[in-house]
């Protein structure tokens, strides 16, 4: 058994080559059986992500050809809509005003090719961006005011101004064209340097009071109601230069026939407040705008920082025939960016979702389709649209878009039936007294025509002041303004007269070219000034010397029964009513029935 034992023992090592024994396994290292284990976890998961990855590819890839599509679309229509458009330039306004009044007879007729018909009704007509209304704009050239003139259709120039042109090289101007419909519009500007004591805080109140003043003068004017809302407010003032722009926008789309009845109107509104201003009126309600309505101008040595020749800081020249009007995101030729018109900090009107100041320096840069940075197919169209930075544009326009096609209802002045029943206290001096707030009560009656509520005042006046030192003049238009008494002050009432065919001025000593003047009377002590509408005038704060009228008695009467009339008609009867009886409540106090005390007495309680 041993020796078996040994001998299989010792033969087993030699035998280790034969095929009859096989070599004995001792398993599976258990270090190995693990290790299998985590590779083939890690197989599965990688064919996880492998799944998630072409999910996600394939996602990505149709995101990328909506992209692609939808770029395609917009591509197509830009230029099926500049075949049949066009934007060109011309060196002289003539030449520009020509082209124009072709583009208009074009655009007014139908197209007369099918392929046209068929290409234009691919176009979105419903968004200013694709306007084909012509247009015109000026791009200023040079720092001397060198322009040139560019013509074609809106929706073409907003392309070629938010997208195409370098934001340094925004010089545009809107030419306000003669004859054109047209919204309301302001340029306020003072030199900062002439005016140290215009503060940041001060400007801000001087527009804020000046602009509550114009909403009063719509309301008293035209019966129509507007709020700082409705009002565009831009901004390019410079560390030199204050300046602002205003733009109305009119409930009902209301606008002025053109830009001369626009400047009547502000001239008439800035005539108003300058004769408040004279009478003392303007500083009861409006402490800054009596303060800072005229300015020092600028000084002609450029060394200078004061000036002693004062002027409105309402310009009255911008409302001339085609006028340029400086457009949003523009600068003056040669001036920086920082002066660029922009949206004022105060502006209160609502532009369009997303714009800002910061739109008008985008970079246009092109869109990778395949951005994975940006897969919503909403951000990627927003990021194409330009159609805010449109919307923006032409709501700083003094002309509306689409003047030719929509019907706008057009503001030319008061009607006849409201001029011949303008009196003292009509509903639109009453809403303007309930928006002053001052310590006298101040009305007043709109510009009126024809003779005043005191004919036989209006002859006297005509026959003796009217015609002096030059020809007979006549009464364009006249208004009175009530400011009733208080505990300090008794009622004052004053009648204005607007003359023209005589414009003879006593502060220049001779009659002005163009500009009318107008005189004030004193109805209570019958005294009367002239003053005239000319700038350097009013800038001087010319007010005439006082005249004393030697009325006839019947002209007399009839100012004084006038006076008496309203007097009357503002009486408040229930406070005179009350007042009455508490001083015969008082005097029966004081002096009661020696019976009835007597009686009192007796009584026994």
């Amino acid at each position: 058994m041993a020796d078996r034992w040994g001998t299989t023992s010792a033969a087993a090592p030699s035998a280790a080559g034969s095929d009859d024994d096989t070599k004995r396994s001792n398993g599976i290292d258990p270090s190995l059986f693990y290790k299998k284990r985590r590779n083939g976890n890690a197989e599965q998961t990688h064919a996880e992500k492998q799944l998630k990855q072409l999910l996600s590819e394939a996602s990505r890839n149709e995101v990328v050809q909506q992209r692609k599509e939808y770029s395609t679309t917009q591509n197509i229509q830009r230029d099926v809509y500049n075949d049949v458009t066009s934007l060109n330039t011309f060196p002289l306004q003539d030449l520009a005003l020509s082209f124009l009044e072709e583009l208009q007879i074009i655009n007014e007729e139908p197209p007369r090719a099918s392929k046209i018909q068929k290409t234009c009704s691919s176009i979105p007509r419903d968004k200013v961006l694709w306007s084909m209304e012509p247009r015109i704009f000026a791009e200023e050239t040079s720092a001397t005011g060198k322009r040139k003139y560019v013509v074609g259709h809106l929706g073409r120039f907003i392309q070629q101004y938010w997208r195409e042109r370098d934001p340094r090289s925004r010089h545009c101007y809107e030419l306000i064209r003669e004859g054109n419909p047209c919204r309301m519009y302001f340029d306020l500007e003072f030199c900062k340097l002439s005016n140290p004591q215009l503060c940041s805080t001060e400007s801000e109140m001087l527009m804020t009071e000046f602009i509550h003043e114009l909403c009063c003068e719509f309301d008293i004017m035209y019966d129509i109601k507007i709020d700082r809302s409705c009002i565009v407010d831009l901004d390019s003032t410079t560390e030199k230069k204050f300046s602002r722009h205003l733009i109305v926008h009119l409930p009902n789309q209301q606008l002025f026939a053109d830009a001369r009845l626009a400047g009547v109107f502000a001239k008439t509104f800035v005539g108003r407040l300058a004769h408040e201003l004279s009478i003392g009126t303007l500083v009861q309600r409006r402490q800054a705008l009596a303060k800072y309505l005229f300015v020092n101008q600028k000084p002609a040595n450029s060394n200078s920082t004061a000036s002693n020749r004062e002027t409105c800081f309402v310009d009255l020249g911008v409302y001339t025939r085609n006028r340029l009007f400086r457009i949003l995101g523009s600068t003056k030729f040669g001036k920086p960016s920082a002066a660029a018109l922009r949206i004022a900090a105060a502006n209160e009107f609502p532009f369009p979702e997303g714009f800002d100041n910061s739109k008008f320096y985008h970079v246009d840069k092109k869109i990778d389709l395949k951005d994975s940075n940006e897969r919503d197919l909403d951000s990627f169209r927003k990021a194409l649209s330009w159609d805010a930075h449109a919307d923006a544009l032409v709501a700083t326009l003094v002309v509306p878009a689409n003047t030719s096609k929509i019907k706008f209802n057009i503001i030319d002045g008061p009607t006849l039936d409201e001029l011949s029943n303008a009196k003292l206290n009509t509903s639109a001096s009453e809403a303007r007294r309930s928006t002053i707030s001052s310590k006298r009560n101040i009305s007043s009656t709109r510009n009126s025509s024809g003779h005043s509520p005191m004919p036989k005042l209006d002859n006297y006046f005509l026959a003796t002041l009217g015609r002096r030192e030059g020809p007979q003049g006549k009464i364009r238009a006249w208004s009175i303004e009530c400011v009733t008494s208080t505990a300090e002050t008794p009622s004052a009432y004053f009648l204005t007269y607007q003359m023209c065919e005589n414009r003879w001025c006593e502060f220049i000593s001779r009659s002005h070219r163009s500009n009318n003047i107008m005189w004030t009377i004193d109805l209570v002590n019958l005294m009367c000034w002239q003053q005239c509408h000319d700038p350097d005038c009013r800038q001087a704060g010319f007010r005439g010397r006082q005249v004393q009228l030697n009325l006839p008695e019947d002209v007399k009467t009839e100012v004084e029964d006038f006076v008496l009339e309203q007097e009357i008609a503002t009486l408040d009867e229930k406070k005179v009513l009350n007042e009455r009886v508490a001083e015969e409540s008082e005097r029966d106090l004081d002096f009661g029935d020696e019976d009835f005390d007597k009686e009192l007495c007796n009584i026994k309680v």
